[in-house]
């Protein structure tokens, strides 16, 4: 009986023990204070809390136990990271994960003053962030808090509307839980009915104060549909008093016709999901024509993603610049802070020996993003290095050395040293993993052409090279030989 009861519960807690998140933890924590707070409440006027409570602390061991079983288990094949110095900050990630977020928060709020009203898109910190990142490859996705999120992607009036909404869903469902009311009878089954309802969306958004993960449909869709729950049962709030000239009908009409507006939006996007999903299947597998194939049948999308840009280097791998520059400035056109886009663009005008186009490009991409891809400052260098052979000497026999006078070289080398040096050292501690990527061959590269502007260092690039290559061949090897596993 004890088993049936608290077993299902305790796995639950122990697969949240298993995934090492801090965060959740603390959400966690703070929820189980919730929910007892709540419980207390609703028990105030006959029986105690203590029985509630010893379920919860039964429900923690069982946890517990899971969490150490677990990891008894996966140490016989992996290590296992310690969860004591995962806690204390003392892991192989140190402080970085905390350093981080910070950073992230600080240019989240800088990129909101520049764009208070509308901010810069939906899905728009990956691209305009890395102008403010400070090390190799310390970028997101997201800014890891909700409503810098909001404020920077779509604007500051959007980030106080979503937390007036929030504000709202939390009080309903305090009102709800204080005033002992039940789910309907469809949800009677649910144990602690609207105190567990509250207790989830208030832990969901605890989370994604110090992280972002509603990009997932798997959390935001029953956030959602909690929140919905909430609002639909609670007491009613009475802020407002329409006329009765519009309510009843009329607003059931307008809610219905918005409803089936955003629906045949769905429907045709939804389509369009599909054929490009294929399309990115056959260029996985190779198949490039039939991945041309599935993106021209997609080109007619409202929310192209990267879909033009995936066009264009697959036009550029079959020797078709004009059309892949077509593909590329119409994927320009959605999203100019793009760097890849701009390595791209380099790319191509080095083909074409424009020499001046992709030195702007690589100039701008490197601005934007030449702490996650080494192949921005080499492609940079290559197109300085073009140039400089290109342009007339009045010494024949004028050697290496005297690319150095290129007065860009000179002005931009520097900083492409100081960055290579910085890849070199997150190599050699494979920081992100960033051992296993084709940053370590770029780097190489770079550094080859730093020891022919600089000679008197050939030895200390050399010496890194063959640190890095040797670095990143060890991590390779070690992934390689990993034996194949079913859950881990």
């Amino acid at each position: 009986r004890f088993a049936y009861k608290f077993l299902p519960i305790g796995i639950v807690i122990g697969c949240l023990l298993l995934s090492y998140s801090r965060g959740a933890l603390i959400a966690f924590i703070g929820q189980i204070l919730l929910l007892t707070i709540l419980l207390s409440r609703r028990h105030a006027a006959g029986s105690t809390i203590i029985a509630p409570l010893r379920r919860i602390a039964s429900a923690l061991c069982i946890g517990f136990v899971v969490f150490v079983s677990a990891n008894e288990l996966r140490s016989m094949l992996y290590p296992v990271e310690s969860a004591t110095e995962k806690i204390t900050f003392q892991s192989a990630e140190g402080r970085s994960s905390v350093d981080e977020r910070l950073q992230f928060w600080k240019h989240s709020a800088l990129l909101t003053l520049q764009q208070p009203l509308f901010g810069f898109g939906p899905y728009s910190f990956r691209f305009v962030h890395p102008q403010y990142q400070q090390h190799v490859l310390t970028t997101s996705d997201h800014p890891h808090n909700l409503f810098l999120k909001f404020s920077a992607e779509r604007g500051i009036p959007a980030a106080l509307l979503f937390g007036c909404f929030l504000f709202l869903v939390l009080v309903a469902g305090l009102r709800l839980s204080r005033s002992g009311k039940r789910l309907p009878e469809s949800l009677d089954s649910v144990r602690l009915g609207s105190a567990l309802l509250t207790t989830s969306v208030a832990g969901t958004i605890a989370h994604n104060l110090i992280d972002y993960n509603l990009q997932f449909v798997g959390i935001a869709l029953p956030l959602f549909l909690t929140m919905g729950f909430l609002l639909r049962h609670a007491p009613s709030f009475h802020f407002v008093r329409l006329p009765a000239s519009i309510t009843g009908r009329r607003i059931r009409n307008t809610l219905a016709c918005c409803s089936l507006l955003l629906l045949l939006i769905a429907l045709r996007e939804g389509w369009y999901l599909v054929t490009s999903s294929a399309g990115r299947h056959a260029e996985a597998s190779g198949n490039a024509e039939a991945a041309l194939g599935w993106y021209k049948t997609s080109s007619a999308e409202w929310f192209s993603r990267d879909l033009f840009l995936s066009e264009a280097h697959l036009l550029l791998a079959q020797g078709k610049p004009d059309e892949a520059t077509a593909s590329l400035n119409r994927y320009l056109t959605f999203n100019s802070s793009d760097a890849r886009a701009l390595k791209l663009k380099g790319e191509i005008a080095l083909l074409e020996d424009d020499f001046e186009s992709a030195i702007a490009a690589f100039h701008q991409a490197f601005q934007l993003a030449g702490w996650n891809d080494m192949g921005i400052a080499r492609g940079l260098l290559e197109a300085l290095f073009a140039e400089s052979y290109q342009q007339p000497t009045t010494n024949a026999a004028a050697d290496s050395r005297n690319l150095a006078l290129n007065p860009e070289i000179a002005l931009v080398s520097p900083e492409i040293e100081r960055r290579a040096r910085a890849f070199a050292d997150a190599i050699e501690q494979n920081l992100h993993f960033v051992a296993l990527s084709p940053n370590v061959e770029e780097t190489v590269k770079v550094l080859i052409m730093l020891s022919v502007l600089y000679p008197e260092k050939t030895d200390e690039f050399h010496s890194l090279i063959n640190t890095i290559e040797q670095k990143a061949s060890e991590e390779r090897m070690r992934t390689r030989s990993r034996p194949p596993g079913f859950l881990w």
